[in-house]
């Protein structure tokens, strides 16, 4: 499965948009919508590291 799938069954299961998922792991609320149109290797390592900590929280959280 690779990155933009992740993110998509990722928004799914929880809820939230692309806007949201991008603003909550790193600030940047386009910045889904960047990787969707230019696609997801052209995201850094650093911001992919943050979107998979972020997504490893939140199931963590949802679990409780």
């Amino acid at each position: 499965m690779d990155l933009l799938e992740e993110l998509t069954e990722f928004c799914e299961k929880y809820g939230l948009s692309d806007t949201a998922l991008g603003l909550a792991a790193t600030g940047d609320s386009h910045l889904i919508h960047r990787m969707r149109r230019n696609g997801a290797e052209t995201a850094r390592r650093s911001t992919v590291v943050k979107l998979r900590r972020y997504m490893a929280r939140r199931a963590l959280d949802a679990d409780i």
